[in-house]
């Protein structure tokens, strides 16, 4: 066998290497469509479970699923509740810039405090009543 035959024998095993190889690829990816399609359903199957059972109807290993998807519920709702506060005491708060003064909080810059304010021991900041963060630093207040 000569060098041209040689070559040309090699480029017809890589080109059937190639197809292969793409062949293998094109069914990887379907077959990570079906892996894909059937996440999908069992996700599904979980929360029309979780749906029908979350009243405690669940039993077994379900039950603590059941149990934990709650406890989870439950904490998100709260934290959100908490970040709607945050949100709200933020929106509340009007900074104004002074040069050299930093930021300052638009009402109480004239010294005219609301009665009851109090201010966040972190960083100094004044506090309307019934904050819960302090709007400057994040500070937890009280």
């Amino acid at each position: 066998m000569g060098f041209g035959s040689s070559v040309s024998a090699f480029t017809k095993g890589v080109s059937e290497k190639a197809k292969g190889n793409a062949e293998i690829m094109k069914l990887r990816n379907q077959i990570s469509g079906e892996e894909r399609a059937m996440n999908d359903l069992m996700l599904q199957l979980g929360k029309r479970y979780y749906e029908l059972h979350k009243n405690g109807t669940a039993e077994g290993e379900c039950a603590d699923l059941v149990n934990d998807i709650l406890f989870h519920e439950n904490k998100a709702r709260d934290l959100e509740r908490q970040a709607s506060e945050v949100r709200q005491a933020t929106d509340a708060v009007k900074f104004t810039a002074d040069p050299g003064q930093g930021a300052d909080y638009g009402e109480f810059k004239s010294g005219n405090k609301p009665e009851g304010n109090k201010f966040c021991t972190k960083c100094g900041a004044p506090l309307q009543p019934g904050m819960i963060f302090c709007t400057k630093c994040g500070a937890k207040v009280g």
